[in-house]
């Protein structure tokens, strides 16, 4: 990562450590000084629109469609001063601790929240919607989370995000999910300082909650806005090349953890003696042998690890699994060849992943 953007990161990324979502991130929020607004991911809910509507909540779905279906799913801006029909209060008061507290009940352990702070309702509305939508180098890969996509090329989402889609050009517009925490901690390291500027837009900052394998340090993350950033650039955020790549190292420094406290597990004698920052990146390099191989899933890279850790290091070595791996068989991918190898191999005694 070049040291622009980690630095920037590492200054202005700054973690609550010792709590889980549901008390911190709502301190945050009970204790915030200026307007804050919690934007809420409904792809997570089975229908937030009506979770917003039974709980008295003031909120603007950040998308333009009439579709119900896609109006349940889109990301939901959601006030924080006031309940629904308060309308002699101002939107942009300070958090009532009334409001705080039913969002909390209503939304319960789903960590599907991120919050901004610091700018007024209408700004933010304008700002976040155009944050629907991130421009990539045409023909690009695009990223995925864990569970589900990231930055999602699906054209019909695309066009219900308001958005016009130009198929010309050098970049195309794909879906950005910036309600989601696990989004926002894997594309804030990758940021340069432009890209920060524009992410921020006019607020004066952000607190989400990742999953702890997105994240150095479990709890929240609090992302005020640093001083000296550049004069934000007009237009959509854009995703270059290299911001991707760093971005798909955070994911792949993420999979080799999880995949190290498997190993740690299920491998308990051949990682014995092995300190955790040591299996740590003894797990990214099966990764990268895995990638060589064309293995795409996190799973199937965790079977190579596995099948790598108790072969003392011989899977490269070994002719028949480079016989298996090598093979001109378009039937199977190399996903399915590594699973077939792990139940080929005698040495599979701690089950599959």
């Amino acid at each position: 990562m070049p040291a622009e953007s980690g630095s920037i990161c590492s200054a202005v990324c700054a973690n609550v450590r010792g709590l889980k979502m549901p008390p911190v991130i709502w301190d945050v929020l009970m204790t915030s000084k200026e307007p804050s607004f919690a934007v809420v991911d409904g792809a997570q809910f089975p229908d937030l629109p009506a979770l917003i509507a039974s709980a008295r909540l003031e909120a603007w779905p950040l998308y333009r469609n009439d579709d119900p279906q896609e109006r349940a799913a889109a990301p939901h801006m959601i006030g924080l001063s006031r309940f629904a029909g308060e309308e002699d209060l101002s939107v942009d008061a300070l958090p009532s601790a009334d409001v705080i507290n039913v969002l909390r009940d209503a939304l319960g352990d789903t960590p599907a929240m991120v919050v901004w702070q610091g700018c007024a309702h209408a700004t933010l509305f304008q700002h976040l919607r155009g944050l629907n939508m991130v421009e990539v180098p045409r023909g690009t890969d695009t990223p995925v989370g864990p569970d589900y996509a990231m930055l999602d090329p699906s054209k019909p989402t695309a066009q219900a995000s308001g958005a016009k889609v130009d198929g010309r050009g050098e970049y195309e517009l794909i879906l950005f999910r910036h309600a989601d925490p696990n989004v926002i901690a894997q594309i804030l390291p990758a940021l340069d300082l432009p890209g920060w500027a524009r992410f921020l837009g006019r607020t004066n900052g952000l607190a989400y909650t990742p999953a702890d394998d997105w994240s150095d340090e479990a709890g929240t993350h609090v992302a005020p806005r640093p001083g000296g950033l550049p004069e934000t650039q007009r237009g959509w955020l854009r995703l270059e090349r290299e911001t991707l790549e760093r971005m798909a190292e955070v994911r792949l420094d993420r999979s080799a953890r999880r995949i190290a406290r498997y190993l740690r597990k299920h491998a308990a004698t051949p990682t014995k003696g092995i300190d955790d920052q040591a299996l740590v990146k003894r797990a990214r390099g099966y990764i990268d042998e895995a990638r060589d191989y064309g293995v795409q899933t996190e799973a199937g890279m965790g079977r190579w690890s596995y099948m790598q850790i108790t072969t003392r290091d011989g899977m490269l070595t070994d002719p028949s699994v480079r016989s298996v791996m090598s093979a001109q068989d378009p039937s199977m991918t190399p996903d399915e060849r590594v699973k077939l190898l792990l139940r080929m191999s005698a040495t599979s005694t701690a089950g599959t992943i």
